[in-house]
């Protein structure tokens, strides 16, 4: 009985493993490449005033694929999300607009939501893309947001 409650967890454990390995299954475009980056905001610059505050978003065109997007979900947490249209081969029109808690890919018109990376299903068509926006680590480093991948 006892050795057969072990194999039971043994075959859950394993079962786990398997559904939580770093496969995407299909969750991600395929056509965006992984990079290693380090990027850091400095909030006392101007250019990063947008995000000083909650809801504010601001574009980065020196990190990422096609840039990144940092976005102030509330004064302690910080995300990042490449650029790149989540749905896109990457080319001149695939990178990402954003404002207003949202970013828009202009190839296609799909929105994201910067507060959670998901697309934003059309409300007359009810069409989304099919991938979610790419996110990078962010953290906030005393006065600094720290990108990486």
């Amino acid at each position: 009985m006892l050795l057969m409650k072990r194999m039971l967890a043994v075959l859950f454990i394993l079962s786990l493993c398997i559904a939580c390995s770093s496969d995407d299954n299909g969750q991600r475009n395929p056509f965006l490449n992984e990079l290693s980056f380090q990027y850091q905001a400095n909030l006392s610059l101007p250019q990063f005033d947008d995000i000083r505050f909650p809801g504010g978003s601001v574009y980065v065109a020196e990190a990422g694929i096609r840039g990144i997007i940092i976005f102030n979900l509330n004064d302690t947490t910080f995300l990042a999300w490449e650029a790149s249209c989540p749905n896109q081969t990457p080319n001149a029109c695939s990178t990402m607009e954003a404002s207003g808690g949202l970013a828009t890919c202009p190839c296609d018109g799909y929105q994201y939501s910067l507060g959670t990376g998901g697309a934003i299903p059309d409300p007359e068509t009810g069409e989304a893309g099919q991938y979610p926006l790419l996110n990078y680590s962010a953290r906030l480093s005393g006065n600094s947001v720290v990108v990486s991948n």
